[in-house]
């Protein structure tokens, strides 16, 4: 859950030019997104098996991360951090094994107050150093051990407010999914340099290779998620006219839809630069994209949805006209006539993983004024 927010974040901040401060207030940091040598190995700590389950998402989140250019800047929001063991509202003292307790001799309570000690300072070095790791991956910043939330959050603003962008071109253009370290210096020793210390080397360009059968569009449409801005794009939703017969079959994927509905036309233009298109050698273009609608009510729950996945084979003269005005789509779907309603719209490139979404609301006493001026024309 916390890779998939990380990730929507990503995809939000992608299409603002520039570095993103993404200031993170937490009393746990579980995420190490890139490799460290050395990293601890203590038990509340990810270990190999774990580490091999959530590789692709870790490895996605990472690839976002960096393509959106964000530095992660961890605050820790327990404050100060103490010794929770020695507390008055501590009953007993547990160790690995189990707990020592109250009716025990001193010399036994002493002999088994150890261990807690020792797990319990370990959990907190753990979390400085999953913080320390985190923001220096990134390019950000820790705060931590301290009740000033509101210092720390404006030292981070300040730090993240003045920086240099710095590009290259590697040497080594095969993709092979290792980590490349990079390494920046400043000839003057008194400078502390922070920066992203490296990348992973993957095809980025076909990212979706392991998850066709998924939607990619499903997590990113879910109500209240932020607009992915990978892909930029505009939607027109006006109703049909005139609209379907009664008896009509409904317009959606939703058979549990009932009541009076009234049938929509949404129609997508697509920046055409952000989705790829591959050259053919008879001077046509190939891609694919998918569309997607969800629509909810006021309270959240998904009342219909649709979409399709459009393999695209383009002439040169239809791919000189979309140069010009952009990627078209159309989706027609039927939304309850008494409802507000809010659309949620989607377009996922499957060549490169970008994605792009929009939120548009649909309150009935606008839908009412939308018909009748559709209805004029």
């Amino acid at each position: 859950m916390t890779l998939e927010a990380l990730q929507a974040l990503a995809r939000y901040l992608a299409g603002v030019p520039g570095r993103k401060n993404l200031i993170w207030f937490s009393t746990s940091f579980p995420v190490s997104v890139f490799p460290h040598i050395g990293e601890s190995q203590r038990p509340n700590q990810l270990n190999v098996d774990n580490i091999r389950e959530y590789g692709r998402a870790v490895r996605e989140t990472a690839d976002l991360l960096t393509t959106s250019k964000i530095a992660v800047y961890p605050i820790g929001a327990e404050g100060v951090m103490s010794e929770h063991i020695a507390e008055a509202n501590v009953s007993h003292l547990t160790d690995y094994e189990g707990s020592v307790e109250g009716n025990n001799t001193a010399a036994e309570m002493k002999q088994g107050c150890v261990p807690c000690y020792v797990h319990e300072n370990g959990a907190r070095s753990d979390k400085i150093m999953a913080m320390e790791q985190l923001a220096e991956d990134t390019g950000g910043k820790a705060f931590f051990n301290t009740n000033d939330l509101n210092a720390a959050t404006q030292k981070a603003i300040a730090d993240g407010a003045h920086y240099y962008t710095l590009a290259y071109t590697p040497s080594n253009k095969k993709m092979d999914e290792s980590y490349r370290r990079i390494e920046v210096k400043v000839k003057d020793a008194k400078y502390r340099v922070a920066y992203r210390h490296g990348y992973n080397a993957d095809d980025v360009a076909n990212p979706a290779n392991e998850k066709k059968d998924d939607n990619p569009l499903h997590s990113l449409l879910m109500a209240g998620m932020p607009e992915a801005t990978q892909i930029l794009f505009a939607t027109r939703v006006l109703p049909v006219s005139p609209q379907p017969a009664s008896n009509s079959p409904h317009a959606g994927e939703n058979a549990r839809l009932t009541g009076a509905t009234t049938r929509y036309s949404v129609d997508f233009m697509i920046r055409w630069t952000d989705v790829k298109l591959d050259a053919q050698a008879d001077g046509s273009h190939t891609g694919k994209i998918q569309v997607e609608l969800l629509a909810y009510d006021r309270d959240g729950n998904a009342v219909n949805w649709a979409g399709a996945t459009e393999v695209m084979n383009l002439k040169p003269d239809l791919y000189t006209a979309i140069e010009k005005s952009g990627l078209p789509a159309h989706v027609e779907l039927d939304l309850p006539s008494e409802k507000d309603v809010i659309l949620e719209a989607g377009v996922y490139d499957w060549e490169t993983g970008k994605a792009g979404t929009i939120s548009v609301p649909l309150p009935v006493k606008d839908r009412v004024t939308m018909a009748q001026r559709v209805a004029k024309k």
